[in-house]
């Protein structure tokens, strides 16, 4: 490791770190962009460090990403390829959203351990202090979102994100519950759906884990069977 990514290390993530090395080989490099990446091949994985910001906290975040996939907690892999099996599905999340998705669910999994790790939930994620959704942007959505018994995809792309986004968010100072009472009021049926999905999620405990496989394809065949009730556009 270069010395100055040592500083990566403390007393709090040191043995994550020890735990994830019998498990993977780790190999660091320095990012292209503003931010922590890691990617994955085979047996090996690459963090790529922010040498703008050489903290223990995006480092563990990263770290924890991959204590997910050492449990076999493959959610945001597993919900891209489980929606190609369904072409309408596939039409309807763009690969942004997809990605997108995957994240909030791993997030929503991994900052509990972080938390327990002793480091500040304000650290989690860079854009903790982000607002995910304003006035603004809900008389936006609700405008744009059904025009003529027709949805618009663009829009419905804005409302699972957001929904997923306001269910993962770390920044307990912000309440969303006006917006997903908005959300439910928009679109009861998807709304429900969506909202399902999570509170399995939710009660998934990826310490004991029976699979998730089940209420993730329940999740995907009613969002199928719903898209096939309805034009989207």
């Amino acid at each position: 490791m270069h010395k100055d990514w040592r500083k990566l290390l403390d007393r709090r993530n040191l043995e994550l770190w020890n735990y994830l090395l019998k498990q993977y080989k780790i190999h660091l490099k320095k990012s292209s962009e503003q931010n922590y990446i890691t990617r994955y091949t085979n047996d090996t994985v690459t963090i790529c460090i922010n040498e703008d910001n050489i903290h223990p906290a995006p480092f563990t975040h990263e770290l924890l990403h991959i204590y997910l996939k050492v449990k076999k907690i493959l959610i945001a892999s597993d919900f891209i390829n489980k929606i190609e099996q369904y072409p309408q599905l596939y039409f309807l999340f763009s690969n942004s959203l997809k990605n997108h998705i995957g994240n909030c669910m791993e997030h929503s999994k991994i900052l509990p351990i972080f938390i327990k790790l002793d480091f500040k939930r304000e650290d989690f994620v860079s854009d903790y202090d982000e607002i995910i959704m304003d006035e603004e942007q809900m008389e936006k959505l609700e405008l744009d979102f059904l025009k003529d018994n027709i949805y618009s995809r663009q829009a419905i792309d804005v409302y699972i994100g957001k929904f997923f986004s306001i269910k993962s968010n770390s920044n307990e100072q912000y309440d969303y519950q006006t917006y997903l009472n908005a959300f439910e009021k928009l679109e009861p049926s998807l709304f429900k759906i969506l909202n399902i999905f999570w509170t399995n999620w939710s009660q998934f405990d990826i310490e004991n884990a029976d699979g998730y496989e089940n209420f993730l394809d329940v999740f995907l065949k009613n969002l199928n069977k719903w898209m096939q009730q309805e034009t989207v556009i």
